[in-house]
């Protein structure tokens, strides 16, 4: 320990022993973050998990990895498609489900990138995300 950290130290009333403690806790704690696993990170909303829940079951049926990418890359495609829902919808005079509903078609068109049921949820996100009201369920009409 340093001159100037003794001196601090009486200063303030606290004495070496009790900053020993502070430190190992401190470092400890920097420890445990760093070896924190990456999927700890992400959270994936029950919404999204649901889709992956077959009826009885807690778990989902993608491996957690798997999941959390398919839910980022959902909630990439609704945040990517809210400037093309609302120019849509303003520029094209159509109401916001025809205009969920046209981004919903987009979404399922070969080669597509999402499942039906992760569609209607990136569509679900959309409309939340632009405070629209939520579809209550897919369209039926064939993609275009």
């Amino acid at each position: 320990m340093t001159l100037d950290m003794d001196i601090a130290l009486r200063q303030w009333g606290a004495s070496k022993k009790s900053l020993n403690f502070s430190i190992h806790i401190v470092s400890d704690y920097v420890a445990r973050m760093n070896c924190m696993y990456e999927e700890n990170q992400s959270f994936v909303p029950e919404s999204f998990m649901a889709l992956y829940l077959d009826k009885g079951q807690f778990k989902p049926s993608l491996p957690r990895a798997e999941l959390t990418a398919r839910y980022e890359l959902c909630e990439d495609l609704a945040q990517l498609l809210v400037n093309t829902a609302s120019t849509q919808q303003f520029e094209l005079g159509i109401t916001e489900d025809d205009a969920l509903a046209r981004c919903w078609r987009g979404l399922l068109v070969p080669p597509s990138l999402t499942t039906s049921k992760e569609a209607f949820w990136v569509v679900c996100r959309l409309a939340e995300l632009l405070s629209w009201p939520l579809p209550q369920s897919p369209w039926t009409s064939a993609p275009e």
